[in-house]
């Protein structure tokens, strides 16, 4: 069994002595940046940040963190930088389903998280959804081509952060069409704000019999009448 590294591509790596308000510096430092991946930030961290919203309402009143050592880090939060938070919080695409299908070439087995390498040399972070698998399911699959099920969650540049894994199977022959990494639809084309919850409780299971061709002779028959 492998661990997890400590970080993903195009983030800086984690040093023994961080500690978890270096962890939120790095992530405000990010979220006050013109063009962020989101590397540091998802929706949950950007909600949390703008609870100081009222405070810093105040051109006045800032809070700023200023380690006493020069191995961690600092951060200012403003009114500016909430400014930011509310501009990102509209354009993290929402959770959508998707099946995928690569190597699963990591696994941390006692908190039911992976990697799964996609087209060969991109990898996706994953976790089972405990609700819909048990962890075992991830030991007799370790290093082998298989495809998942499930919900990815996005980075505010598009690109996918996570897979909710809900199921997962070895690859079968017709699974090469599904060895990409998912794109998450345009900011313009996202569903309506209020909606963004229901589409985290989707299951790509409830697609089945949806298909045009899955109709049965009889049902054919009666749209014909």
């Amino acid at each position: 069994m492998k661990r997890l590294p400590s970080s993903t591509s195009g983030t800086r790596l984690l040093k023994v002595e961080d500690t978890a308000l270096d962890l939120a510096a790095r992530a405000i430092q990010e979220i006050q940046q013109d063009s962020p991946a989101g590397d540091y930030f998802d929706t949950s961290v950007l909600e949390a940040v703008l609870q100081f919203d009222k405070a810093a309402r105040n051109p006045d009143v800032g809070f700023e963190l200023i380690p006493p050592g020069r191995s961690h880090e600092s951060f200012t939060l403003d009114r500016r930088t909430c400014a930011r938070v509310r501009k990102w919080l509209d354009r993290v695409p929402s959770p959508q389903p998707f099946v995928i299908s690569g190597r699963l070439d990591e696994i941390k087995h006692g908190s039911g998280r992976f990697r799964l390498l996609v087209d060969g040399r991109s990898a996706l972070p994953g976790r089972v959804d405990p609700a819909s698998l048990h962890v075992e399911v991830l030991r007799p699959l370790w290093g082998k081509r298989t495809t998942l099920e499930g919900i990815v969650h996005f980075k505010v540049n598009g690109k996918p952060r996570l897979i909710e894994a809900r199921r997962i199977s070895e690859r079968g022959e017709g699974d090469r069409v599904f060895e990409q990494l998912p794109v998450a639809r345009p900011a313009s084309q996202d569903m309506l704000p209020g909606l963004r919850r229901k589409a985290a409780a989707f299951d790509p299971v409830d697609l089945g019999g949806a298909w045009p061709g899955d109709e049965s002779v009889d049902d054919l028959l009666r749209q014909l009448d």
